[in-house]
């Protein structure tokens, strides 16, 4: 029954806009969280967690298409209201308090990278402006605080691009070996799918993820066309959408 309800929400969460999409979405990620309660007394552990979901998240949430390309599927109904101040606030205390445990976080991403969740990543993960200092749209900032309550996930399966240096030096020793934007796909609550790109600060700390920027709304794949065309087949042309920054 409540795999039926979760359909049908999921159905009405792609023609509702604005406060009434956001109470869809609450609703849905409630389903989401009784449905995988079931799950856990259905298999006798009593609600117990894995290692990996100690660690911050369920790993069967990191999907993984025909073509061998990994994206994350929204699972984490973090942010709740209306006020954009305290939804940043909700994702800093759910990445230190949930993600972090109040320790730094050192993950394996995909392409063998270490990258290291800190006090920096949950702080950053509030900021509200694009690289310009313009501020990002309400919906935009939804969107970014949503992906950020996944973090840990986007950081696992992103791979990197080039290294580029920390222009004049601002950021001092935390950035003391330039910055890398790693590149990851996110499925929103709403079915919509996004590439999205991640700063890594190189430094004295390590590779820090510092904070999520460019996100752009993009096709999802056609798994049937995948199947068929092995691995040579690229999925996720570039709709429109939107960006942050």
């Amino acid at each position: 029954m409540l795999e039926k309800l979760l359909e049908a929400i999921r159905g009405l969460i792609s023609k509702l806009t604005g406060e009434e999409k956001r109470k869809a979405q609450t609703a849905e990620g409630k389903l989401l969280e009784a449905l995988e309660e079931g799950r856990r007394q259905a298999q006798g552990d009593g609600g117990s967690k894995t290692a990996a979901q100690e660690g911050g998240g369920d790993r069967y949430l990191i999907k993984r298409l025909p073509d061998g390309k990994s994206y994350v599927q929204a699972d984490r109904q973090v942010i709740f209201g209306n006020d954009p101040v305290s939804w940043g606030e909700q994702v800093e205390e759910y990445i230190n308090g949930k993600i972090r445990r109040g320790e730094d976080v050192q993950l394996l991403a995909e392409d063998g990278d270490i990258l290291t969740l800190t006090g920096n990543t949950a702080g950053k993960a509030k900021h509200a402006y694009k690289a310009d200092g313009t501020p990002l749209t309400e919906e935009e900032y939804y969107l970014k605080v949503n992906a950020e309550a996944h973090i840990d996930e986007l950081a696992q399966v992103s791979h990197g691009d080039r290294v580029r240096p920390d222009r004049n030096g601002r950021h001092g020793d935390f950035a003391s070996r330039g910055w890398q934007y790693r590149t990851a796909y996110f499925r929103d609550f709403d079915g919509k799918y996004y590439r999205i790109s991640i700063s890594v600060a190189q430094g004295d700390d390590g590779n820090v993820v510092y904070n999520i920027g460019k996100i752009q709304e993009r096709s999802f794949p056609n798994t049937t066309e995948l199947t068929a065309r092995g691995s040579s087949a690229k999925g996720g042309a570039q709709g429109v959408g939107k960006t942050s920054s």
